[in-house]
């Protein structure tokens, strides 16, 4: 059984690289698709590829919001060029934590039933605290302190790559679809994905931004499907009144005092770091905003350029004023 991680990627140096090692001993070959990083995000998968780790970087770096057809495409190219027989969803952020299923992740997948299309992994998000250790840059190892319960609505499926070429892999790797239906995916009960999605203000803050972005970049079709709804309050926060984050001690630190963590850092797979820097994150923020914004600017002049009808669009749009005042 050949196993294939895919994965989306975008302005992940700070955890890209334990991300991979933790990951090499239970896949056979990782897939990335970057974005458009600005960051040492693909500086560090290449100098991993060097090393000998088995991965291949795909890149596209429109800000255009296409993540179905993205996902799609990633699973394709994991069946037919990579010769998957099953197909694992990961974000960056996110950590197999197999501690509980004897055997391991690939022995898991590989003794599911042949009936079996999809499997469900439940996600278990870890937080910042006070107590991390912020000098070491081993996300797993520094980020020990966890939610109670995992989230069992919130998960990453993995699917058998002979459906290639029939499905759909839906918006946030959730689902895959089949003629617009869901096909039937267990939830594992004996994995879950360590989901490190705050590791620090300044990361939340460039993640916010870009997601909202994307998705209005994507257009009427997309906002009606709410996929930014969990990146909306926060950018509009930051947008009207970023005092309020920017200069908030509990944003900025916060405590989760009282909500129940559970001292449980998973056990980490990889060697050592060899590629991942301290990341300085007001700088880094404003180089990953700079750097998605200037692709937007380009690709809208792009297609001014390209299509008459946008440019005239464009044009009359300028030439309309309202009186304010």
């Amino acid at each position: 059984m050949r196993l294939v991680a895919v994965t989306r990627i975008m302005n992940e140096d700070d955890i890209v690289e334990a991300f991979v090692r933790h990951h090499r001993p239970q896949v056979d070959h990782h897939l990335f698709l970057d974005n458009g990083s600005v960051d040492r995000t693909v500086e560090i998968l290449r100098a991993l590829q060097a090393e000998g780790v088995e991965l291949t970087v795909l890149q596209n770096r429109a800000p255009f919001y296409a993540e179905v057809q993205y996902n799609t495409a990633l699973f394709e190219v994991a069946a037919r060029y990579v010769d998957a027989d099953w197909v694992l969803f990961l974000d960056t952020d996110e950590f197999v934590d197999a501690r509980q299923a004897p055997g391991g992740l690939r022995a898991r997948i590989a003794q599911l039933p042949p009936d079996i299309f999809c499997l469900a992994i439940p996600t278990i998000t870890y937080f910042d605290t006070d107590t991390d250790d912020a000098t070491d840059l081993l996300v797993p190892r520094r980020m020990r302190n966890r939610e109670a319960l995992a989230n069992r609505v919130n998960t990453k499926v993995a699917v058998r790559a002979s459906l290639a070429g029939v499905i759909e892999i839906e918006g946030g790797q959730h689902s895959a679809t089949l003629n617009g239906q869901t096909i039937p995916a267990p939830v594992e009960d004996r994995m879950v994905l360590a989901h490190y999605y705050r590791r620090g203000p300044y990361q939340m803050l460039w993640k916010n931004v870009l997601g909202h972005l994307k998705v209005v970049a994507g257009g009427k079709r997309e906002i009606e499907k709410q996929r930014n709804f969990h990146y909306a309050s926060t950018y509009e926060t930051i947008r009207d009144a970023p005092e309020r984050l920017l200069r908030d001690p509990a944003w900025l630190a916060p405590s989760y005092a009282g909500q129940g963590l559970v001292n449980d850092p998973i056990r980490y797979e990889g060697g050592e770091l060899r590629y991942t820097q301290k990341m300085d994150g007001p700088m880094k923020a404003i180089r990953v905003m700079l750097g998605y914004g200037e692709d937007l600017a380009r690709d809208f002049g792009d297609m001014i350029d390209a299509e008459p009808g946008a440019r005239a669009r464009a044009e009359r749009k300028a030439a309309t004023w309202s009186k304010l005042f």
